[in-house]
C-alpha cells in the first residue's frame, strides 16, 4: 500500500470518527431533557431540539427558520439584544456567559414559564451562532415558595406560641437565634462565632451546672434533649425557660448542627408549685380528717363497747331486782313478827343494805338504757322534720335524702327520746348500705290492721298504727341473713363497726311501746325499715271512723288475678278478696300469670306482687299486659315504698304500689280503683 493510500485511509477514519462523534453529539443534544436552541445574528433559530419541543410545545420544523421572539413574551424580547451586545462587545474575549439567568418563556398556547438559561456563542466563517440551553424551572420555584410558605408560617406559629427558635454548632456554640429567642433570653444577635457559655450566660447560678452537664451530655449523644432551666433577666427577674433541641446528621454520619426552641414557662411553674403546695395543704387537711374520723371511730367503738355492757347491765339489774323483791319481801315479813330489839336491829340492817342494793339496781338500768318510757302523744311528720338538717350531716352529701309525709297523719303514742334515736340509728345503718351514694326516703302513714292483715308478719297485732319507714336503695340484706337481723349481738358490718345493739333496740323499743318494728329487703334493691306505733286516743277514734267504713265489693263477676309466690301472703290474698266477692285466679309467678292471661278465662285485674323469682317483675308483667291485653287493668304491691318499689321503672309511675301490710279497706279501695281507672 502507498503512502497516499495509507494517507487516505486515515483520513476517512478520522472523517468517520467525527462523523460518528457529531452523530453521538447531535443524539446526546436532541435526546437532552433541557431545551437546546440555537440562533444566528438575525436571531432565527437554526436548532430546535426534542427537550425544546417538549417544554415549548413547538415542533423542531415549526421553530426553525423563525425569529426568537417566537419563544419569548414581548416584554423580553430585548433580553437576546442585550447579551448579543454584550457578547459583541467581547467577542474575542468571552466564548461563554459568565452566569445563569432566569428569563420567561412563552409556550405554543401562549402561557408563560419561568426559565432558567445559560447562553454560549460559537464564532465561524458564517458568523456568529448562539446556542442556549434553557430549563423550566416551575416546580423548582414551587417548592422554593412553598418552603418560604412553611418557614413563614412556621415563624409565625412560633411567635404566636411565644417560642424562639436557635441553632448551635457541634461544639455548642451559638449559630443563630430569632427576635424571640434573644428577647426570651435577654441577649442581643448571635455573631456566629460565640463560646458555647453565651448561650446560658443568663443561666440562674443555682441551675448553671445542671444545665451545663445536661447539654455537654447532648452534644455527645445523639439523642434529642429537653431542658427546664431559670434564667436571670438584666432587670433582675427571674424566668423559667424550657429548650428542646434536636441534632442533624451531616452525610458522613456524624452528628452536625442542633436546632430547638425555646419557651417561657414561668406561670406554668408557678401553676405547678401552686397545685404543689395545694396537694401538700390537701394531703395535711387529709391527715388531719383519717386522724379525726380514726378518732370518731374509737369513740364509736367505745360508744358501742358500752352499749353492748349497757345490755349485760340491764340483764343483770333484773335478776338483780328479783333478788332484792325476794330479799325485801322476807325482811318485812319477819318484821311483822315479835322480836327484840337486837333481832330488829339485824333486819334494819339488812333493809337498808338491800336499798342500797336498789340503787345500785337502778344506775345499772340507767347504763342498760332500760329506764321507764315516757310515752305521749306526737307528730311524727313533725319530728322527721326537724331532723332532716342532723341526718343530712350525718349522712353526708351522698345520700340524698327523700320525704313522703302523709297530710292526714294521726299522732302516735311514744317516747319522743326513742323516736329520735330510733330515725338517727335507722339512718346510719341506710347509710352504711350505700357506700357509694344513695336515696334515704322517710315515708308516714297511717295503718289500720286487722287479724287478716297481720297474718304475714309475725308479732305484729291487729290494730290502729302510724308507721314511719326507713327506705334505702343500698345493697340489701340475703334472705338467709334477714331473719337473724333482731337477735342481739348479730351484725353484718365489719369488726368494730357493729356491735349488733342497734335493731334489737329499737325492735325493744317498739315491742315495749306497743308496736312492731318490721323490715324488707332485696339483695342489690334495698332495705325498708318499718316502725309501728301506736295512735294516740284521738288519732285512733278517727282512724276508726274511717277504717269502719264498709268496703266497696266486687260487681257483676269481676275477676282478679292473684300473682304473688310466698303461699301464705297468696292465700290470705285470695281468701280477703273471696270476702269482697270477687272471683279469683292464682299464679306464683309472672310466667304461670302469662300462661292464664293468654287462656280463655275472663279477667279483669292483675293484682301482681313486684318482687318474685323467675326473672319476671311486676313491672315487666304490667308492661306485657299492656303490650298484649290492653282492655286488663293492673296493681301492684311492695314491701317497699312506691318510690322505692318504682326505682328504674319511672315509664310506670301511673300503676299504683300498695304497700305491704294493707288492711283490707286499703285493699277493697286499691282494687276497686283500679278497676275504675281509664284505660291505658
Amino acid at each position: 500500500m502507498t503512502s497516499d493510500a495509507t494517507d487516505d485511509t486515515i483520513a476517512g477514519g478520522a472523517l468517520q470518527a467525527t462523523r460518528d462523534a457529531s452523530v453521538r453529539l447531535a443524539d446526546i443534544l436532541d435526546n437532552a431533557d433541557d431545551a437546546i436552541i440555537s440562533v444566528d445574528q438575525t436571531h432565527t433559530i437554526t436548532l430546535f431540539n426534542r427537550g425544546a419541543e417538549r417544554i415549548f410545545g413547538y415542533t423542531a420544523t415549526e421553530a426553525i427558520g423563525r425569529n426568537l421572539t417566537l419563544l419569548l413574551p414581548t416584554r423580553t424580547a430585548h433580553f437576546h439584544d442585550k447579551y448579543v451586545r454584550e457578547f459583541g462587545a467581547s467577542a474575542m474575549q468571552s466564548r461563554r456567559m459568565a452566569e445563569r439567568s432566569t428569563v420567561a418563556g412563552r409556550r405554543r398556547d401562549g402561557s408563560e414559564f419561568p426559565a432558567e438559561v445559560s447562553i454560549s456563542k460559537i464564532s465561524s466563517s458564517e458568523g456568529l451562532t448562539y446556542t442556549a440551553i434553557l430549563r423550566d424551572i416551575t416546580a423548582r420555584l414551587e417548592a422554593e415558595g412553598n418552603l418560604r410558605d412553611r418557614n413563614r408560617r412556621l415563624r409565625l406559629a412560633l411567635s404566636a406560641g411565644q417560642m424562639g427558635m436557635f441553632e448551635v454548632d457541634a461544639m455548642g456554640r451559638s449559630m443563630s437565634r430569632d427576635e424571640t429567642a434573644q428577647k426570651l433570653l435577654g441577649l442581643g444577635p448571635s455573631s456566629g462565632d460565640h463560646s458555647p457559655d453565651d448561650f446560658f450566660v443568663r443561666v440562674h447560678p443555682d441551675d448553671r451546672a445542671s444545665v451545663q452537664a445536661k447539654v455537654k451530655k447532648f452534644l455527645a449523644e445523639t439523642e434529642d434533649a429537653a431542658i427546664e432551666y431559670r434564667i436571670v433577666l438584666p432587670d433582675g427577674s427571674i424566668r423559667w425557660i424550657a429548650a428542646y433541641a434536636a441534632k442533624e446528621r451531616g452525610a458522613s454520619g456524624r452528628t452536625g448542627r442542633a436546632v430547638g426552641v425555646l419557651r417561657d414557662i414561668t406561670d406554668r411553674k408557678h401553676t405547678e408549685e401552686t397545685l404543689e403546695a395545694r396537694v401538700v395543704e390537701r394531703t395535711a387537711a387529709l391527715r388531719e380528717e383519717i386522724e379525726r374520723r380514726e378518732e370518731a371511730q374509737a369513740a364509736l367503738v367505745r360508744s358501742q363497747k358500752l352499749q353492748a355492757v349497757g345490755e349485760l347491765a340491764g340483764g343483770m339489774a333484773h335478776d338483780f331486782n328479783n333478788l332484792l323483791t325476794v330479799i325485801t319481801g322476807n325482811l318485812e315479813l319477819l318484821g311483822l313478827r315479835q322480836l327484840d330489839d337486837k333481832a330488829r336491829d339485824l333486819i334494819r340492817r339488812a333493809d337498808e343494805a338491800a336499798k342500797m342494793g336498789s340503787r345500785l339496781s337502778g344506775r345499772l338500768l340507767a347504763i342498760g338504757r332500760r329506764q321507764r318510757l315516757q310515752p305521749v302523744a306526737l307528730d311524727l311528720n313533725d319530728i322527721t322534720r326537724s331532723m332532716t338538717d342532723v341526718l343530712k350531716r350525718t349522712l353526708g352529701d351522698e345520700i340524698e335524702i327523700q320525704t313522703t309525709l302523709a297530710a292526714d297523719l294521726c299522732e302516735a303514742l311514744a317516747d319522743v327520746s326513742e323516736v329520735e334515736n330510733a330515725i338517727l340509728n335507722l339512718a346510719i345503718n341506710a347509710r352504711d348500705a350505700m357506700p357509694h351514694g344513695g336515696k334515704l326516703i322517710i315515708a308516714s302513714e297511717n295503718k289500720s290492721l286487722g287479724p287478716d292483715d297481720v297474718a304475714g308478719e309475725a308479732g305484729l297485732k291487729p290494730g290502729e298504727y302510724v308507721v314511719l319507714s326507713i327506705n334505702d336503695t343500698g345493697v340489701g340484706i340475703p334472705p338467709h341473713l334477714l331473719t337473724r337481723v333482731f337477735e342481739p349481738f348479730f351484725t353484718t358490718k365489719d369488726v368494730g363497726r357493729g356491735t349488733g345493739l342497734g335493731l334489737s333496740t329499737i325492735y325493744g323499743f317498739a315491742k315495749q311501746s306497743g308496736g312492731h318494728l318490721a323490715i324488707y329487703s332485696e339483695v342489690g334493691k334495698g332495705t325498708s325499715v318499718r316502725l309501728y306505733l301506736p295512735r294516740a286516743a284521738a288519732g285512733a277514734a278517727a282512724a276508726a271512723s274511717i277504717s269502719s267504713a264498709d268496703p266497696k265489693l266486687a260487681v257483676d263477676g269481676e275477676t282478679i288475678l292473684v300473682v304473688e309466690d310466698n303461699a301464705d301472703v297468696r292465700d290470705v290474698t285470695i281468701k280477703r278478696l273471696d270476702m269482697l266477692g270477687y272471683r279469683v285466679l292464682r299464679a306464683e309467678n309472672g310466667q304461670a300469670a302469662v300462661a292464664l292471661l293468654e287462656s280463655a278465662e275472663r279477667i279483669d285485674l292483675v293484682f301482681s306482687d313486684v318482687m318474685m323469682p323467675g326473672g319476671m317483675t311486676g313491672f315487666d308483667l304490667v308492661r306485657w299486659v299492656r303490650a298484649n291485653k290492653p282492655t286488663i287493668k293492673t296493681l301492684l304491691t311492695s314491701g317497699f315504698t312506691g318510690e322505692v318499689a318504682r326505682n328504674g321503672n319511672s315509664d310506670l309511675n301511673d300503676v299504683e304500689v300498695l304497700r305491704k301490710p294493707y288492711a283490707v279497706a286499703e285493699l277493697a279501695r286499691a282494687v276497686r280503683e283500679a278497676l275504675s281507672s281509664a284505660p291505658i
